[in-house]
């Protein structure tokens, strides 16, 4: 069943003190690192201007922790959020390898009800469904012959997906333009076992950090679009735009697309030759045999049975480095051999050479050990004392009589003479104690790591042709076990030793490897623009024999020709560390370079922050990983204007539904990090001190209606009081009779109540009266208290760690802001 993730913006999350955007659902068995590399590929640029947001329909190759991943995704305007901010909805289906059939991934993403095109805003688990099945045939390209005049660019796209899927395909459109059946109809001219290969983006705005993605359409004018021409300027750019596209060259694949064929790879694959088995008895997979083609023949790849057999459901399509993807369905192809799958090759026949002389060296060792043993239980051993020969008669061994010995094995340099032994007829051995094998055991002590107290020189270009070198001196006294350092090695980041630059600018891999047959402990890195490219030395790292230092040497001819990869080497190695350890990889001790901590006021509104300059690639802010307490990222996202970052942070909402906030902002032209913390506290002081103005004038309007209707309840009062005073009596007179005489009682229970009447009529209209002011008094009273919460709130904020980093989580620098100032 396929892995489901749901990520939009709303009150809770799925995981509990999330909120804003985030998961709000997710299917159960997602993986820490997979979950929050989904949420990464949630991000969602909304057109300015009021144009129309295309949907981001997308079939991404996820290259994390050593697995593969297809994910199917479908992110699009959700309208407003919450907070009456523009929002926006994201689903992710991550594909077992069953589960790709060979419709491919535009038939998947075109069945309806496969994809979620609103949350329904149930914050839950994603129950576990099944993937419709099916295939697709080609199509007579129809809307290619619309859009470009000429179905044949669908045979272009097509073979460049089929022959060099390292290359990057742009397509520009105008906003409004539907461009998914472009998609569905080029990739259905693929063969079944090739159109999982093809990754597109129908809405391409950037690439998340390990991904790809070869086929990027982008709306005319935006930033991803002019950087999607570059990056196809080696591939093939389509502009849809453009009032007449010319024809592509003609060749097979375009004949195809006009004609609404297959391409030339369905209609006649090439021949696979028989996979050679594996030595020591490894079981290659069988290769289905194909009809014969005057194409050149691809080499075969080797797959023992081990792999096969470690490839499960959970287990995604392997994409070997530089060559075509390999999905265990279709068997092993590969349209070329690469440089990268060459040394693959070397690697796994030196194993194999490895693992013989260890067989052989064990077997010997074995034999050895048992002749030693056989030969010392042959050999008699002298009788016991007589006082002893009571206690081991017990133990007594017969031998047979006249038994020959076989002469021990001769030296080369000092034949040994046999020795005839004449044995008794019984003779008493006392066996020797057994000794129990020593077995090495290895202590892994824990050993601190040491922080470089010096940072890292960026790389610039030295003199003439030398390399220029930067020497770091360290303390030989940092070192755990100084005396048993032996090796020097490397790791990046995310703790391998292979790291993939995926900016579209800048695509490459780096390798680090250590030196071998060095004196000095060394490494060194490598960049590699593409599998099949030569790779280019560009830094080595030495670590002197005394420990006093450690030597960096740049690459002068990397940094003259591709300055932006030695710029893009030295923050990854800022961010990486390196191990030293024992000759057997024991005794471990970890070195890393110290981070740039840059520290300001938060009382200062417009801070100027010196950053490094020249970096190889645009750099982000977001919130470091220890947050204010209470406090939560609300937004996170670059605003309209271009060269600007916001960061907002929020308290939760006390009384009066005031929020806290504080309003982060940097400006990438002048560097300049402003916050509006004071601006934001003067204001509620504001807020607060109008509020009690209107909380008096509120009780002093309740004041006065009171005094004007105090006279007369007053009065009213003391006329009930008097009369109640008075009962009737015979020939008494009573107060108020319109008549003279007596008053009968009826008449005077019908006055009293009269006056009752009316104090109650003037009580209820005071209360009336009162109703107003006393609301404004209260309302007055719980905006004060909110205000005062919220000033209590921006008094507590006394520091913000703000992270500056690269794409792909490489840290330029941390910059904290703090109450007190730096």
């Amino acid at each position: 069943m396929p892995l489901e993730l749901y990520y939009t913006s709303a009150r809770a999350g799925l995981r509990p003190g999330d909120s804003g955007f985030c998961t709000v659902a997710a299917s159960e068995g997602i993986g820490r690192t997979l979950y929050d590399r989904l949420e990464v590929m949630s991000g969602f640029r909304h057109l300015p201007d009021g144009a129309t947001t295309p949907v981001a329909q997308a079939h991404w190759i996820l290259d994390l922790e050593g697995r593969h991943y297809h994910v199917l995704s479908r992110v699009c305007d959700a309208g407003l959020d919450y907070t009456q901010r523009t929002n926006s909805f994201a689903h992710h289906l991550v594909l077992d390898p069953s589960e790709m059939s060979g419709g491919g991934p535009a038939y998947l993403l075109q069945q309806p009800g496969l994809m979620q095109r609103q949350w329904d805003g149930h914050v839950g688990i994603i129950a576990p469904r099944a993937l419709p099945p099916g295939n697709v045939d080609p199509t007579p390209n129809a809307t290619w012959l619309r859009l470009t005049g000429d179905a044949g660019w669908a045979g272009a796209v097509a073979q460049l997906i089929a022959t060099q899927p390292w290359k990057t395909i742009g397509l520009l459109y105008q906003p409004g333009q539907e461009v998914f059946p472009l998609i569905a109809e080029a990739v259905a001219m693929l063969p079944p076992a090739m159109r999982w290969q093809a990754t597109f983006n129908t809405y391409f705005t950037s690439l998340p950090g390990a991904v790809g993605c070869q086929w990027r359409c982008c709306p005319v004018g935006t930033p991803a679009a002019a950087a999607v021409a570059r990056a196809a300027a080696d591939g093939l750019l389509i502009d849809l735009t453009r009032p007449q596209l010319p024809a592509p060259p003609d060749n097979p694949w375009t004949q195809a697309a006009r004609a609404g064929h297959a391409g030339p790879a369905t209609t006649k694959a090439a021949a696979r030759q028989p996979i050679k088995p594996i030595p020591f008895a490894l079981k290659p997979i069988a290769a289905e045999p194909a009809e014969q083609s005057s194409a050149p023949q691809p080499e075969p790849v080797e797959q023992p049975e081990l792999v096969q057999q470690n490839l499960s459901r959970d287990q995604p399509v392997i994409i070997p480095r530089g060559g075509v993807r390999v999905s265990p369905a279709t068997g092993p192809a590969r349209s070329q051999t690469t440089w990268a799958a060459d040394r693959q090759k070397l690697r796994r026949k030196k194993l194999v050479v490895v693992y013989g002389i260890a067989c052989c060296v064990i077997g010997i060792g074995t034999c050895m050990a048992v002749w030693i043993h056989r030969r010392s239980s042959e050999v008699a051993l002298p009788p016991p004392p007589a006082s002893t020969a009571s206690t081991v008669m017990s133990r007594a061994v017969s031998i047979v009589p006249a038994l020959k010995l076989p002469p021990p094995p001769q030296r080369a340099t000092q034949p040994v003479e046999a020795i005839a032994i004449a044995p008794p007829a019984t003779v008493t051995v006392i066996p020797a104690p057994t000794v129990p094998a020593l077995v090495p055991t290895t202590v892994s002590l824990p050993a601190p790591s040491i922080i470089m107290e010096h940072s890292l020189t960026p790389p610039a270009p030295g003199k003439g042709l030398r390399d220029p070198v930067v020497e770091i001196p360290l303390a030989a006294t940092k070192f755990d076990h100084p005396e048993a350092i032996a090796r020097l090695s490397m790791t990046f980041p995310d703790g391998s030793t292979h790291w993939t630059c995926t900016h579209p600018d800048l695509h490459g891999t780096f390798e680090v490897e250590a030196i071998k047959n060095s004196a000095p402990r060394a490494v060194t890195i490598s960049w590699h623009e593409s599998a099949d490219a030569r790779p280019m030395p560009v830094l080595t790292i030495t670590l002197l024999n005394d420990l006093s230092e450690m030597d960096f040497t740049w690459s002068n001819a990397l940094m003259l020709r591709q300055p932006h990869v030695a710029q893009l080497a030295y923050w990854l190695v800022q961010n990486s560390q390196l191990i030293v350890s024992d000759a057997a990889d024991r005794r471990s001790q970890k070195i890393t370079f110290p981070l740039t901590r840059i520290d300001f006021s938060l009382a200062d509104m417009q801070s100027v922050v010196k950053f490094p300059e020249n970096l190889p690639v645009p750099m982000e802010l977001s919130l470091g990983r220890t947050q204010p307490e209470g406090w939560k990222a609300a937004t996170l996202a670059p605003t309209a204007k271009m060269g600007e970052f916001l960061i907002r942070l929020e308290k939760p909402p006390g009384l009066d539904d005031i929020v806290p906030s504080v309003l982060l902002r940097y400006n990438t032209d002048d560097h300049r990090l402003s916050n509006d913390l004071a601006g934001a506290t003067e204001i509620a002081n504001s807020q607060l001190t109008a509020t009690e103005v209107e909380q008096k004038r509120a009780a002093s309007d309740a004041d006065q209606v009171r005094k004007a209707f105090e006279g007369a309840t007053a009065d009213y009062q003391k006329s009930i009081k008097e009369w109640s005073d008075r009962p009737p009596a015979a020939g008494v007179a009573r107060p108020g009779v319109a008549q003279p005489g007596e008053a009968a009682p009826d008449e005077y229970q019908r006055e009293l109540r009269r006056r009752e009447q009316i104090l109650r009529t003037h009580l209820d209209n005071e209360a009336a009266s009162l109703t107003e002011p006393l609301a404004r008094q209260k309302k007055a009273e719980i905006r004060i208290a909110a205000l005062r919460e919220a000033l209590a709130a921006y008094a507590d904020l006394k520091e913000i760690d703000i992270v500056a980093e690269l794409p792909q989580g490489l840290c330029v620098a941390i910059v904290r802001l703090k109450r007190g100032g730096p």
